[in-house]
């Protein structure tokens, strides 16, 4: 099993979803604690590309069990810095949100996808 942090609304009935109220470094606020308490992150916290990391919405799947694995917490840390100094650069793009949400949709879609396929062995 999953949980889903997410401030897309288009994503708020999902198996798992947590809705955060705010913008996508509150969802990377959230998704901190859970893994400050053991949870492991399933998706990378931060987009593949640099352009959207200047989207207001972020979606990112992490572990329902709990793990010793360290290197999450690494990794959310090192993704609020970085996201830190991206955002600096200029502020969110506002003005194509609801085509943020359809993107982030689609790329919680596959990487759940994945992420079941991976788990049931095939």
């Amino acid at each position: 099993m999953h949980i889903l942090l997410t401030n897309n609304s288009r994503l708020a009935e999902e198996a798992g979803a947590k809705m955060v109220s705010g913008s996508f470094r509150d969802v990377l606020l959230a998704a901190r604690d859970y893994v400050y308490v053991g949870h492991a992150l399933i998706t990378h916290p931060l987009f593949a590309s640099a352009g959207m990391m200047f989207s207001p919405i972020r979606s990112i799947l992490i572990s329902e069990e709990k793990t010793k694995d360290s290197i999450h917490a690494e990794m959310i840390a090192n993704a609020i810095s970085d996201y830190d100094k991206m955002i600096s650069l200029r502020g969110t793009d506002e003005k194509n949100r609801k085509d943020y949400e359809r993107i982030d949709e689609e790329l919680y879609r596959v990487a759940l996808e994945e992420h079941q396929r991976f788990n049931l062995g095939g």
